[in-house]
């Protein structure tokens, strides 16, 4: 089963794209996110050091609907 990795976007400056999607260390920006599926929390050290904690799911199917990802 593959993984993805969520996240708020600190950096979004009023942009309606307010999440972090990272899938095989490629991120992506999403608006809405609907998990059907667990989740668990992990944390990750960036390479400057800084903590990042994501909420971390297991998926089989991802779904993009314009900027909202569905994910089962």
């Amino acid at each position: 089963m593959k993984e993805l990795k969520i996240r708020f976007n600190t950096e979004n400056n009023g942009n309606e794209l307010v999440w972090r999607v990272l899938i095989e260390n490629t991120e992506y920006l999403a608006k809405n996110i609907e998990v059907n599926t667990k989740a668990y929390t992990t944390k990750d050290y960036l390479a400057d050091g800084r903590e990042k904690y994501h909420i971390t799911v297991p998926y089989t199917h991802l779904s993009w609907e314009n900027n909202n990802l569905i994910i089962t």
